[in-house]
Formats: structure tokens, C-alpha cells, sequence
């Protein structure tokens, strides 16, 4: 990556959020009128028809993101659009999505045998709608779990001077890459090419000009905290941002208070990260700095396979994932020791389940237990309520309280099981940018 990323183009928005995984998804979309189901049923690959009031977050420009443009356009074809709200949000899998998907089982040549009414994304509804592209494995799965537990998607940043995750200052993408903290943001604009000229720089330019709104407002806890002493700092937000990429943590929330705590800057930062994260250069370096060897997903997976296999047990799917999670928001999962003494902690006769119970039960951040056991509760969970934990309780919640209020849906409906994880890779079974 560098200053050969590809230009965000002109001044006017609509020209460059052209959004090339539309053409994709489209491009790769066959409807095969007549085609002949299988006899029976074919995998579940999400469980989307049991979510109830449950959305998803799945990523606009990934597998779910494609599967939901082609299956908008199917519908069309039918002469059943699906509504406008819910094809301005590809990125969701949220109720209407598996109305939509009901809806299209319904038109002509649509017809799966043992599928009739079902809103659940299966491997033959899959195929025929994407050929061209495999259904999502096991990784997808867990960047689908972390993408609706995190909230942001490649183009979305959120302002985070908050109590909960002190010196973040702004988290971006899947994975809550930081402005503070450890600079993620920072590294994969290194990667992207951040100089005069650059795509990010003619991002900033663009967000500056624009009047489009923003949905995000700011923490009004932070704004009391932060925002009675602002620094002298940049007027321009791409020459602040210059100027931060070298700090980090205290320092660099300190510079950032300028456009935090300022309506119009705040907005201009959201739109600025809204723009990159529709480059596909930009989707790129994001994807490497933290999927290849030795870089931070891959080093989660390593680390959780390494402890399952430090207590003699066999890390699934399922312990992977919920590894995955735990070590993307702050919490002491990566100490291979720890995480293996809590899985052999489980009595000989132990689920998995209850290994991964027991890494809850032991590995809690302080300050952070509501979220992190809401978040927990996910991967260990099943259809009915969690059995209660101990340290997963607090001033007038619990366990289940935590889940329903913080994650509300389980492993199971995206697909992950308790089978052997010990082939999982962070990446991508299908080159989606390029």
C-alpha cells in the first residue's frame, strides 16, 4: 500500500461512494429459474430465521454484505422489492432481511425442498444466489460474532472518550482498531499511505466540504470530562490528524479533545473514516494489519489454540471464537497460562461449554464485567438462559441481565459448533477487494 491507493475522486460524494461491492454482488448474482432443489434441507450456514428482534451487523462489503445485495436484487426480479430501509442497509442481517428471504422462497424457481418459509441462510438459498462465491466459513463466522459485538464495520468510526475503555479515543472497523492505546489506526494508515495527496487526505478534504449528517452523537459524559480544557491544536482536521499519528494514548487524546469536542469537526472525523472505509486499498491494510502471521488476529487464534492445547484439550470453533472476542476488546485472554489453568479448572467430565464457563468465570477485566460476560455469554450459551456465574453479577444485574442487554443472540445462529478449530486462519475464503 502507499501513495498508489486508489484517488477518492472529486468534491462531490456521490461520485466516489460508488460502492464497487454493489457491481460485485450483482455481477456474481445468477437466478436459475426452474432449478431443482435438493431433496431435503441443505446446511444452515446462520440461523438467521430464529434471531427474532435480534440485528446482525455483517459487514456491507464482505460475504453477508454481497448475499444481501444479490438477494435484494433477486427479489427485484421477482417483482417483490424488498423496502427501501432495508436495501440502504446491506450490512445488517436484521428481521426484514429474513422477511426478504422468506418473501423470495416464494417466487418462482425459488423453491427449496424442506425450506419453505424459512428465514435461515442455507448453503443451497447460498450457492444459488452467489455462485461465485463459497459460503462463509468458520472465520466469517467469528468476524460476523465480533462485528455486531464491536459495532463498527470498515467504514465506520466511533468517537470513544468514555469511562469504559479509557485512552481508546476512537475505535474503527471489526476488530476496534484505536487512536490511543496501541495506534491501530494509525499503523493501517501508515499502510494506506497517509502523505499530501493521499487517499486519506483527500478523504479528510471531502468530509470537510460535506453538510451530510452524521447519526453519532457524542458522549455527553466525555464532553464533561474532557472537553473543559482543549488544547491549541490544528484548525484543519487532516493536519490534526498528521499530527497525531505519532502519539499515543494520553497524548493523543489530548490533541483529539479538538475535534471531539466540537460538533462540526466531530462530524467531519466520522464522514472522513466513512469514505476511507469504502476504499478498497483502505479494506486492505486494515485486513493485514490484523490477519497475516504474527499480527493481531492471528495471534489471538495462536493464542487460544496454544492454551486449549497447554490443559490438554483440543480448542472448537466455538472456544476459538469466543478466544477471538475476548482478546479483541481488552481482557487478560492472551496469557496463554491463565486461559489453560481456567480450562483445567472444569471438572474431567466438562462441556465445552463449561471450559469456556470457566475462562469467563476466571478471566474478567475489573471495571469491565458487565460487557465482557455479556459478550462471553454468547459463545458458552445456549437456547436457554446461562446458568448464573458468580463473577459475572453486579448491582442489579446478572448473567442472562448482561446477555440480553448486551449481545442477545448465540454462537449457534452464526453457525459455529463444537468441532475440532484447530484449522482456523484469519482471512478471507474469497478475495473480496480486488
Amino acid at each position: 500500500m502507499g501513495e498508489g491507493t486508489p484517488a477518492v475522486g472529486g468534491r462531490n460524494p456521490g461520485r466516489w461512494l460508488r460502492r464497487p461491492w454493489l457491481a460485485l454482488a450483482l455481477a456474481l448474482t445468477t437466478v436459475v429459474a426452474g432449478h431443482a432443489g435438493p431433496a431435503s434441507a441443505s446446511p444452515v450456514v446462520f440461523a438467521s430465521g430464529s434471531l427474532g428482534n435480534k440485528t446482525l451487523r455483517v459487514s456491507r462489503y464482505r460475504h453477508l454484505g454481497l448475499f444481501n445485495v444479490a438477494l435484494f436484487a433477486a427479489l427485484d426480479r421477482c417483482g417483490r422489492p424488498a423496502p427501501a430501509a432495508v436495501m440502504a442497509a446491506p450490512g445488517l442481517l436484521s428481521p426484514r432481511t429474513v422477511s426478504a428471504i422468506r418473501v423470495l422462497r416464494t417466487c418462482p424457481g425459488w423453491a427449496i425442498a424442506g425450506e419453505e418459509g424459512s428465514g435461515d441462510v442455507t448453503e443451497e438459498l447460498w450457492h444459488r444466489l452467489l455462485p461465485a462465491i463459497p459460503a462463509p466459513d468458520a472465520f466469517a463466522r467469528i468476524f460476523v460474532a465480533t462485528l455486531t459485538l464491536e459495532g463498527t464495520d470498515y467504514d465506520h468510526l466511533e468517537w470513544n472518550f468514555s469511562k469504559v475503555d479509557p485512552e481508546a479515543w476512537a475505535t474503527w472497523g471489526a476488530f476496534g482498531a484505536t487512536m490511543g492505546q496501541n495506534g491501530e489506526i494509525q499503523q493501517i494508515l501508515i499502510r494506506v499511505g497517509y502523505g499530501p495527496g493521499s487517499v486519506v487526505e483527500r478523504a479528510f478534504a471531502e468530509a470537510a466540504s460535506s453538510t451530510t449528517p452524521v447519526a453519532a452523537k457524542p458522549s455527553v459524559w466525555g464532553r464533561g470530562r474532557f472537553c473543559a480544557d482543549v488544547p491549541d491544536a490544528p484548525a484543519d482536521d487532516y493536519a490534526l490528524l498528521v499530527k497525531v499519528m505519532p502519539l499515543r494514548k494520553a497524548a493523543a487524546g489530548r490533541l483529539l479533545r479538538a475535534a471531539f469536542c466540537d460538533d462540526r469537526r466531530f462530524a467531519v472525523w466520522v464522514r472522513a473514516f466513512r469514505l476511507l472505509g469504502d476504499v478498497p486499498a483502505v479494506r486492505c491494510a486494515y485486513d493485514e494489519a490484523y490477519f497475516t502471521p504474527d499480527r493481531k488476529v492471528s495471534r489471538y487464534i495462536s493464542h487460544t489454540l496454544a492454551a486449549y492445547s497447554a490443559a490438554g484439550a483440543t480448542a472448537t470453533e466455538l472456544d476459538v471464537a469466543m478466544g477471538v472476542d475476548g482478546q479483541t476488546q481488552y481482557s487478560p485472554r492472551a496469557n496463554e497460562t491463565k486461559v489453560a489453568a481456567a480450562v483445567r479448572s472444569a471438572r474431567r467430565s466438562a462441556t465445552s461449554a463449561d471450559r469456556r464457563r470457566a475462562i469467563s468465570a476466571a478471566l474478567v477485566p475489573p471495571g469491565h464485567e458487565h460487557d465482557r460476560c455479556g459478550r462471553d455469554a454468547v459463545f458458552f450459551r445456549g437456547r436457554r438462559p446461562a446458568r448464573p456465574i458468580a463473577t459475572c453479577s453486579g448491582d442489579g444485574w446478572d448473567l442472562e441481565a448482561a446477555w440480553r442487554g448486551r449481545s442477545n443472540f448465540i454462537g449457534e445462529q452464526l453457525g459455529l459448533r463444537d468441532v475440532d478449530g484447530s484449522g482456523i486462519r484469519a482471512g478471507w475464503n474469497y478475495d473480496f477487494d480486488h
